[in-house]
């Protein structure tokens, strides 16, 4: 297969209108309800067409963990779980099927 060079595929993703945006929504089992908290992560980013270097120029973060016994450690958390999803986003690939769902979920691999 031949590479694509970026300012074509950006070009042909703005003729056919394609959104080059992601989002996600995570739901938790009914099992994991002992200890739940919520938050939303929103980032201003700038994408150079040319290359496709991203920078993040700005996030804002809301987290609600309820009555926190040590904000501290709830901050580091935080940032760490954000760090982590921009790893999963923009840094590691997985198998998809022609519908675009993943194929292995990582949050259900089980380890023996």
């Amino acid at each position: 297969m031949d590479s694509i060079k970026w300012e074509t595929l950006i070009l042909q993703a703005y003729m056919q209108a394609v959104n080059l945006s992601a989002s996600s929504f995570y739901v938790p089992s009914n099992d994991s309800s002992s200890y739940l908290n919520y938050g939303a992560a929103v980032s201003e980013v700038e994408i150079d067409l040319l290359n496709g270097e991203t920078r993040f120029l700005q996030t804002d973060i809301i987290y609600d963990c309820g009555q926190s016994l040590n904000p501290a450690v709830d901050l580091g958390q935080i940032d760490r779980a954000f760090v982590q999803g921009l790893g999963f986003f923009m840094l590691e690939e997985y198998e998809t099927n022609i519908d675009g769902l993943e194929l292995q979920n990582p949050y259900n691999r089980h380890y023996t």
